[in-house]
């Protein structure tokens, strides 16, 4: 992630940086973390269906995009009828191969859909609540408190598909603003912990927001990039200046490689409009070009 803050007219660096530990330091210190990691893993219980199940995911990309992509819906269904047709046109799309048990399941139907979709919904939820803190601010400020009180930090993003008219952006653009709005007065009066709240740039904003571009404008696609860059543009600018009113920090979320050129303008485009500060999340695991980037 690079953390830029607007430059002035004198020319101060958009990206500032400060020297950091010695490299001798530096590797001491990720061993120590190492070996801490290691032995609190070997300490904990042995693995849940759901981390069967997040294991099985994360080693099939296919597999993973459906699942993902059920779970998106999976809140919205009531009956197990529903869940086991879902099940069905999700994971049985060419290429996506099942874990055993799943595809007998999947394969039996008749008596099995309850069981099947009680199974499945159980797992779906505790998974989830990994990641899910709740369904609006309110109702994840307890889990973000919990995740505060030891030592971590937060990134609040929204789920959900790319939308596909204005109505969803407008709609997401509310529920963005709603986190920004909220967050801040509880989460500005829980104690202090340095060592999430500073970092050897200074003081790190409380709370952090992520926003999926996606989801801010209908139809996002890198072809119609002069489109997609003026209502963006539009469409980030309640909330990025809301987010610098109450000193919230937001990241613009890369989502996916193909956005990456047009995530990276907009983000420099955005500091030439609006003064605000902001990350850049960028995949590392992917070869590209050199860029260096700059604001002004």
């Amino acid at each position: 992630m690079g953390v830029f803050t607007r430059r002035s007219k004198q020319g101060d660096p958009s990206i500032h940086t400060a020297p950091g530990p010695s490299r001798h330091g530096e590797d001491a210190l990720a061993l120590r973390i190492g070996k801490d990691l290691l032995a609190a893993a070997r300490a904990a219980p042995g693995p849940s269906i759901s981390d069967k199940l997040m294991d099985w995911a994360m080693a099939d990309q296919a597999f993973r995009a459906q699942l993902f992509r059920f779970t998106d819906v999976f809140p919205v269904l009531s009956t197990p009828d529903l869940i086991h047709q879902h099940l069905m046109d999700y994971l049985s799309q060419p290429g996506v191969k099942l874990p055993h048990g799943l595809a007998l399941g999947l394969k039996a139907g008749g008596m099995m859909k309850g069981t099947l979709a009680k199974t499945v919904a159980s797992q779906i939820t505790a998974t989830a609540k990994r990641f899910i803190a709740g369904v609006d601010a309110e109702s994840a400020l307890p889990m973000l408190r919990k995740r505060w009180d030891t030592g971590i930090g937060f990134s609040v993003d929204l789920l959900g598909e790319a939308c596909i008219s204005r109505a969803e952006a407008d709609a997401s653009r509310v529920r963005y603003l709603d986190l920004i709005h909220k967050l801040p007065s509880a989460v500005n009066n829980w104690p202090a912990n340095k060592l999430i709240e500073t970092d050897h740039l200074g003081p790190i904003p409380r709370t952090n927001v992520s926003v999926k571009i996606s989801s801010l404008a209908a139809k996002v696609d890198p072809i119609a990039h002069d489109r997609v860059i003026a209502e963006l543009i539009e469409s980030l600018g309640p909330i990025l200046q809301s987010a610098s009113e109450h000193g919230v920090f937001v990241n613009f979320d890369m989502e996916q490689h193909v956005l990456k050129d047009l995530t990276i303008d907009l983000f420099m485009r955005c500091f030439e409009r609006y003064k605000f500060e902001a990350g850049l999340a960028v995949q590392a695991y992917l070869r590209a070009r050199n860029r260096t980037c700059s604001a002004s």
